[in-house]
C-alpha cells in the first residue's frame, strides 16, 4: 500500500481562514455584548460581556480544529 505524501498547506488559504474567523469572532463579540451581559447578570454578580465568545471558542473552533486535524491524517 503506498504511503501518503504530505504536501505543505496552501498558506494564503489557511491565512484568508484565521483572518475570517477572527473577523467572525470580533463580530460576535461586538454583537452580543450586551445580550450576554443581561444572560449573566444575577442578584449577587455583575455578569459577564465574554459568554457567547466564549462559548462559540469552546463549542465552535475547538472542535473543528480537531475535526480538521483528525481528517486531515486519514
Amino acid at each position: 500500500m503506498p504511503k501518503h505524501i504530505l504536501h505543505q498547506p496552501d498558506s494564503i488559504l489557511v491565512w484568508s481562514l484565521v483572518v475570517l474567523i477572527f473577523v467572525g469572532l470580533l463580530i460576535l463579540f461586538s454583537s452580543s455584548m450586551i445580550i450576554s451581559k443581561e444572560k449573566t447578570q444575577s442578584a449577587t454578580s455583575p455578569g459577564t460581556t465574554t459568554y457567547y465568545f466564549f462559548h462559540q471558542i469552546l463549542y465552535g473552533i475547538l472542535p473543528g480544529i480537531i475535526f480538521v486535524y483528525f481528517f486531515s491524517r486519514l
